[in-house]
């Protein structure tokens, strides 16, 4: 998903919603009628994007003031023209053809890094950059372009150390995948063989979450050649530590420990490799990010949602 609503804060402000992009909190986010749903809305809160190159997030033009920003076209919102006859500039005026945003678009909160894969290694939200190691290009993703990887040597992405990585109890990771042949890592920030930091990976056709010496695995398998949405939660509530793993937004797996924190280390993250250069994925990884806290599962199935329909 590469535009999302302007902020929770706006959001709650809005008193009118378009025929077409309901807030009926009954509705079931899987429903026939909200999968067809197109929301419109802005790619990401303001005060985080960090306006790297992708095509839709210059901030060439003021937010409010009518300019080409975020919000240009069929919203009704402040930030550009309110569609075809809406009012530029204001909020709430919703012109010919437009919407107002569905409040289930807004960014959920406590995202620390969301890379695009648009042709670049930009993180969209937070600091951390990355770069290739050699055998990465971009592939058709779903949504726009996706990283593509094709096993060989230095077929991963590498993110330096940073402080806003390093996540002591609670940690949420998620990500569209595609592969042909199962097995590899997804996100990795642990020594391999050790038990300092955490990974998502798929162990086989299974999603595993592991963090220190404990982990858990997926109970059905992924799709093969699919686009497929991945998640991992960890969460750390009076020394019992939940672990979960979601697979197309429902919970696949789920296990407690007294597992007490995530080790913090000076590794740098790696996208479909271990810290070895080893347990490399295949295919395409798309829409990586990770976020501060542990997610709900409704906010999971949100993040899947989002994707097909806050365009």
């Amino acid at each position: 998903m590469k535009t999302l609503a302007a902020s929770l804060a706006m959001l709650s402000s809005l008193s009118l919603v378009a025929a077409g992009c309901g807030t009926d909190e009954t509705d079931d986010l899987s429903s026939t009628d909200d999968a067809l749903l197109t929301c419109n809305g802005v790619h990401h809160n303001g005060t985080s994007h960090r306006g790297h190159h992708h095509r839709r997030h210059h901030h060439h033009g003021n937010h409010g003031t009518g300019g080409s920003g975020h919000l240009t076209g069929s919203g009704g919102m402040s930030g550009g023209m309110a569609g075809t006859t809406g009012t530029a500039g204001t909020t709430g005026t919703a012109g010919t053809g437009g919407g107002m945003v569905n409040p289930r678009c807004a960014e959920i909160p406590g995202m620390v890094s969301w890379w695009h894969a648009d042709g670049d290694y930009d993180d969209a939200v937070g600091a951390n950059d990355g770069n290739t190691a050699g055998a990465v290009s971009f592939a058709a993703g779903i949504d726009q372009q996706a990283f593509n990887f094709n096993g060989m040597t230095g077929s991963f992405i590498e993110i330096p150390d940073n402080d806003s990585l390093d996540l002591a109890t609670e940690i949420t990771l998620d990500a569209w995948i595609n592969t042909p042949q199962p097995g590899g890592r997804i996100f990795d920030k642990i020594t391999a063989f050790w038990n300092d930091g955490w990974l998502l990976d798929l162990a086989g056709d299974r999603v595993r979450l592991i963090i220190g010496g404990d982990s858990v695995t997926s109970d059905t398998s992924i799709p093969i050649g699919m686009w497929t949405h991945v998640a991992a939660t960890f969460s750390v509530t009076n020394g019992m530590s939940r672990f979960a793993v979601y697979i197309n937004g429902a919970l696949a797996g789920e296990h407690f420990s007294a597992q007490p924190s995530i080790t913090v280390n000076a590794l740098p993250l790696r996208l479909a490799g271990d810290s070895n250069g080893g347990s490399l994925f295949v295919g395409e990884i798309d829409e990586p990010r990770i976020f501060s806290r542990a997610l709900s599962a409704d906010e999971i199935a949100t993040l899947m949602w989002q994707t097909s329909n806050c365009q």
